[in-house]
């Protein structure tokens, strides 16, 4: 497990600190010298010092004997049940499957829910295409129980669970059809979720962020801004998928989706000034592209924001322009209008004031 393999090279982390500061000390080296050399905080150094010179006593035993115990335990888990399960072969044939009909994204995101699955229940003793709803359901309640390893100290939300249920409902509702059986993921409803706080530009913020940035900087998020692209849309953009005389880029959404996207006139002079899109290739790694969102909040003195947020920021405008929701929904490439409303839901009743003014009667 990844918690068992976390423990595994903390624990040897420590030992092998501990040895070094033994021999630095050997050397004659002082406290801040040795936490200068190991690039290590003068606290944790003098915690290793005392544990040096007292011969690495009960905490270095305790870490070894948890490491013997869990290699132990890993042992005899692989006797009792075995290396390979049946499920095995199934899974590798789904995600086969999975290539042919979904984005590379999400056939990452199958494979690894429904490999942690399928070693939840190897580890019991139990085969993932023999699952009940009752061993589905005990997975989601372990996974909502674990930690999220992204927000230090909070546990995972609903929200991520449902994503593992939908990999899970998704391969059984191939394998029910592969061989005619029963589905135990149709049985198991989806957990109950919090809205997501939605990260949106406010107009203000647009202008702060603008007046900081480089020229090709400002390109980026002008285009993300007046596209509403998403990062992974506009990291695939290249000259061939822009037709500036018809006046619009066409893009492959999620599920591999296509839809047109009409060009205005700031995109078009963005365009015209960077015709090799340098302002794309430049920041095509996803880091990059979020390094240069948070560096320019930190610059313009903003809360911090993603490219997700110039996406929001172009869909509010929309709206409270007067522009249709089923017309912004096509433009965002929602799969319906339901996800744009959802997601949009704090400004509706802007959208909607005035409208029952028609009315007199």
């Amino acid at each position: 497990m990844k918690t068992e393999n976390k423990v595994q090279s903390k624990a040897e982390q420590i030992l092998l600190r501990r040895q070094k500061v033994k021999k630095l000390l050997d050397k004659g080296c002082s406290y801040s010298e040795i936490a200068n050399i190991l690039e290590t905080s003068y606290q944790t150094i003098a915690r290793d010092i005392l544990q040096v010179r007292s011969g690495f006593p009960n905490t270095d035993k305790k870490i070894k004997q948890v490491l013997a115990d869990k290699k132990r335990e890993k042992e005899e888990r692989k006797q009792r049940i075995g290396t390979d399960n049946e499920s095995a072969e199934i899974i590798k044939q789904w995600l086969q499957y999975c290539e042919f009909y979904y984005a590379a994204r999400t056939c990452e995101n199958y494979r690894i829910r429904i490999k942690a699955i399928n070693k939840f229940l190897h580890e019991s003793g139990k085969e993932l295409i023999h699952a009940s709803p009752s061993d589905l359901i005990s997975f989601l309640m372990y996974t909502v129980k674990q930690k999220n390893c992204r927000r230090i100290g909070q546990k995972i939300t609903n929200r991520t669970a449902n994503v593992a249920l939908t990999a899970i409902k998704s391969f059984f509702r191939w394998y029910s059809q592969q061989n005619g059986g029963n589905n135990p993921a149709a049985e198991v409803d989806l957990l109950k979720e919090k809205p997501p706080r939605q990260r949106c530009l406010t107009e203000k913020e647009y202008q702060k962020v603008l007046a900081v940035a480089a020229p090709i900087e400002q390109a980026v998020i002008r285009f993300l801004s007046n596209t509403g692209l998403r990062a992974q849309e506009f990291k695939d953009l290249s000259p061939p998928t822009i037709d500036m005389k018809k006046k619009f880029i066409t893009v492959t959404g999620k599920g591999g989706k296509r839809r047109v996207i009409p060009i205005n006139d700031v995109v078009k002079q963005i365009i015209e000034n960077y015709p090799d899109l340098e302002f794309v290739t430049q920041y095509r790694i996803w880091r990059r592209l979020y390094a240069l969102c948070e560096k320019l909040a930190y610059r313009a003195n903003v809360e911090r924001f993603g490219p997700h947020a110039c996406r929001h920021f172009f869909a509010t405008r929309l709206i409270t322009a007067g522009i249709p929701v089923i017309k912004v929904s096509r433009i965002l490439g929602h799969a319906n209008t339901r996800i744009t409303e959802l997601t949009y839901t704090h400004i509706m009743p802007i959208h909607l004031a005035g409208v029952l003014d028609v009315l007199s009667f």
